[in-house]
């Protein structure tokens, strides 16, 4: 955190004051500067507060909007990967007949995993592109209202970006399976 810097103002423009106290008179001190307040200005009402608590509530509020950041991040994710474990099977469904007559003319493992997971890539490479600019920008504007003098280092997007294709290999990894170990003659005997 900066350094607070007063300026001082026009006593028309006044309106907060600082006193710095003796530790344990803080309160006698906010009795005796509300005396004094009533008798320079009897009709404004005397409201005081401690800079720690201004403090408190501050970083309070970040922590509260920390939590729903949170909370709507993982849903995100959760969402997200259930649309992508449905999009796959809806792509293997599809493509199962394809798969199937690869596998009949001696396609191994690998190029049939190549063949499910080449349609996801190139998309979630581009979600990736678009999404990372925006998630860092997102992140230094909060970051600026929390700690001005933060940098935003490399390893967080990196983290982003392995926890992308665990998801993505998660998802798949059902699909692959299965396409693997189906029989290639059920699929292909009503053609």
């Amino acid at each position: 955190i900066k350094p607070l810097i007063f300026q001082v103002n026009t006593e028309e423009n006044y309106r907060y004051l600082s006193a710095r106290t003796l530790p344990g008179t803080s309160e006698q001190v906010a009795k005796d500067l509300e005396g004094a307040w009533k008798k320079v200005y009897p009709s404004t009402p005397y409201t005081y507060y401690f800079q720690d608590a201004a403090f408190d509530n501050y970083f309070n509020h970040f922590a509260q909007v920390n939590a729903i950041l949170s909370a709507s991040s993982f849903m995100t994710v959760l969402v997200a990967i259930i649309g992508l474990f449905g999009f796959a099977m809806l792509l293997l469904s599809r493509k199962m007949k394809e798969l199937s007559i690869h596998k009949i003319l001696g396609a191994n493992t690998f190029q049939l995993s190549r063949l499910i997971t080449g349609e996801f890539l190139i998309p979630v490479f581009i979600a990736t592109i678009i999404g990372l600019p925006i998630g860092f920008f997102m992140l230094k504007g909060l970051l600026s209202q929390i700690a001005p003098s933060s940098h935003i280092g490399w390893v967080p997007f990196l983290i982003t970006i392995l926890a992308i294709m665990l998801m993505l290999g998660i998802s798949l990894g059902k699909h692959i399976y299965t396409a693997v170990m189906v029989n290639p003659t059920w699929l292909l005997k009503e053609e």
